[in-house]
């Protein structure tokens, strides 16, 4: 192995969390419907379907292959739907709390 083996594994890692993320929702939806959902390395999607093994490297070539699938597709359409359905994170302004001799008062930024 050329370099430093921990920078290889460090980009391992960091490469495996991204792709986890990727895929999270498109995982959770698949493990519902009992399909049996891997995440392989280097970021490929593997589940079960119709008794064989697909495998998909990125999320278009799954709805490429999804739109042959009335079935798949039907999963995907859940998927969109929970994702639109799912609250927004907020952005929350930062503030400080400051104590006084008198009281306890919040300064917003």
């Amino acid at each position: 192995m050329k370099g430093n083996p921990d920078k290889v594994i460090g980009r391992f890692f960091t490469e495996t969390l991204q792709a986890r993320r990727e895929w999270h929702d498109i995982l959770h939806v698949m493990k519902g419907k009992n399909l049996q959902p891997r995440l392989l390395y280097p970021a490929r999607l593997s589940f079960r379907f119709e008794g064989e093994i697909k495998s998909f490297t990125d999320k278009q070539k799954l709805r490429e292959f999804s739109n042959t699938k009335p079935t798949l597709q039907q999963i995907l359409k859940e998927l969109i739907w929970a994702e639109k359905k799912r609250p927004q994170p907020e952005t929350k302004i930062p503030q400080m709390t400051r104590l006084t001799s008198k009281d306890i008062y919040i300064v917003k930024r």
